[in-house]
């Protein structure tokens, strides 16, 4: 190996044979909770992908061997790392825009996605879990009422649905929506169409996830201008 690594096929032999600090659970999604859980009863902590678990019961588990066995455990949501994602919550944070009333995300990308990652996740999932994820960390609340509607026609045959559209009211007041789906030809520009709006009371936030840019409006003036 080149950095003089010891590779594995068995993870429980893994954590048996090595004494490890922390374990990336990058497993299919479906196939989180058994990895996750042995990590913890060997007394190493957790970075986990999202979703935690398909199910609430696994995820419970991972949570309880987390506790029982007093190790840490982390859900790597990438977009909290993400440099625009990031300067965005500051100008958020620092009240630049005021209190925040709506937000929107589109998000679409190809549908060879849904062949690749539809065997073992779905839309929601895979896709709009970070979209909700955006939501609850720009607006510093969780949704309370959500309503979505979904289309299946062009991943009927793969058993997964198309495209979600969903309302969601967060127990802050705020307002946010998306548009979600898997069904982009492979002939498209890009292989994701993505972009965040914020919105509030004294400005607003566009993130643009094709041209890497970020713009901050304040009232009438543009404050940020930056690309990435």
């Amino acid at each position: 190996m080149r950095y003089g690594a010891k590779s594995y096929t068995d993870y429980e032999e893994m954590y048996r044979s090595e004494r490890l600090d922390l374990v990336s659970v990058a497993t299919p999604d479906n196939l989180h909770v058994d990895p996750a859980v042995k990590a913890t009863e060997s007394g190493t902590h957790v970075l986990v992908g999202k979703p935690i678990a398909m199910i609430l019961e696994d995820a419970d588990r991972i949570i309880a061997s987390v506790a029982r066995n007093n190790v840490k455990l982390m859900v790597n949501f990438i977009l909290r790392f993400d440099p625009r994602c990031r300067v965005a919550y500051e100008f958020v944070s620092s009240g630049c825009i005021g209190d925040v009333m709506t937000m929107q995300d589109g998000r679409t990308t190809l549908l060879e996605t849904a062949r690749k990652y539809g065997k073992f996740s779905n839309l929601l999932y895979d896709v709009i879990i970070h979209e909700i994820d955006m939501f609850n960390l720009m607006s510093q609340s969780e949704p309370c009422q959500a309503y979505c509607v979904r289309v299946r026609r062009a991943c009927r045959e793969l058993g997964v649905d198309d495209p979600y559209l969903g309302i969601l009211r967060h127990t802050n007041g705020a307002a946010a929506s998306f548009e979600t789906s898997w069904i982009l030809p492979t002939s498209s520009l890009y292989w994701l169409d993505a972009r965040l709006h914020i919105v509030g009371t004294a400005g607003a936030i566009y993130i643009d996830l094709q041209s890497h840019g970020l713009e901050v409006v304040e009232d009438v003036k543009l404050l940020k201008t930056r690309p990435f």
